[in-house]
């Protein structure tokens, strides 16, 4: 008797540990943006696109020099006034919340799908974007419509 329990229950016990683990994509659960990682990305871009207008232009040097601690400012109250939640459903679904750059409240929702390690996802009427997983947490690149580079958005796993 105690040989045929055994038989059943100890490949029960490992199917369902198998079946435990099994459909929990990592990236299902709730995101909060990496407020310092926006920031950065937000003066390297800046950077870039100055650059590129100042490369042979001494004068349009001087003038973005002169408004480089304008700039500063702008980007904290960009990066104060920006507060965002991602929760990605295991249904396919997501929600956005919170508010960007000028404080204008966020509140959307659209799908994902992921493949390869690639997460991609749409709103309607707008470019899809795409993300993945590096080090616990989620970098989501956003398409500008080539008026210059992506942006790419750090979001860290929501503590609860």
């Amino acid at each position: 008797m105690k040989t045929m329990i055994r038989m059943l229950v100890v490949p029960l016990a490992a199917v369902a540990m198998v079946l435990g683990g099994c459909g929990k994509d990592p990236h299902v659960g709730s995101w909060t943006l990496d407020k310092a990682a926006f920031e950065t990305q937000i003066r390297a871009t800046m950077k870039e696109q100055m650059a590129s207008k100042t490369d042979d232009d001494p004068q349009a040097a001087a003038a973005a020099a002169m408004m480089a601690g304008m700039m500063d400012s702008m980007v904290q109250k960009m990066v104060a006034n920006t507060d965002l939640s991602m929760e990605i459903k295991p249904d396919g679904t997501f929600h956005v919340s919170g508010k960007m750059g000028d404080g204008t409240p966020e509140d959307r929702d659209g799908t994902w799908t992921a493949k390869d390690g690639a997460i991609t996802f749409t709103m309607e009427g707008e470019a899809p974007a795409t993300g993945h997983l590096r080090e616990g947490s989620l970098y989501l690149k956003l398409p500008d419509g080539g008026k210059g580079p992506d942006m790419e958005m750090k979001f860290d796993p929501k503590k609860k």
